[in-house]
């Protein structure tokens, strides 16, 4: 069997923006995919759009996925390796694939408001999903 390499053609020309968010957090965002049929993708669009509106600016990711697909087995699984970063430990990843451009333009405004990419996430996402997240 011959194994794939290189980038796959869906995700040319994007970067991930991902963050690391309390497992109750993930599961929220899972709920609201199969409430609302859309993509983790989308959720983390709409967490950061949601961000931009608080702070008066005009969303910058675009919402809507053309490829839905839902994965049901091998979802995140808490993190528990003590070779990670404390800030990862005990955390599932939520992310999704954007425009290098329309990255970039979060990464300026996440300078401008003096917090970081996961941080961003991680209120936009406690915002659209209507849980608080618990430190872990």
């Amino acid at each position: 069997m011959k194994l794939k390499t290189g980038t796959p053609p869906s995700r040319l020309g994007k970067k991930q923006i991902i963050a690391y968010v309390a497992p109750e957090l993930a599961e929220a965002v899972e709920r609201l995919e199969e409430r609302d049929n859309i993509s983790k993708q989308e959720v983390v669009a709409r967490a950061i759009n949601a961000v931009l509106h608080r702070h008066g600016r005009e969303p910058i990711l675009d919402l809507g996925h053309y490829r839905l697909v839902r994965r049901r087995k091998g979802k995140s699984k808490p993190r528990t390796s003590d070779k990670l970063p404390l800030c990862r430990r005990g955390r599932r990843g939520v992310g999704g694939w954007y425009d290098y451009s329309k990255v970039a333009r979060v990464g300026e405004f996440a300078q401008d408001v003096d917090l970081s990419v996961q941080r961003i996430v991680e209120i936009g996402l406690e915002h659209v999903t209507g849980i608080r997240q618990i430190d872990v």
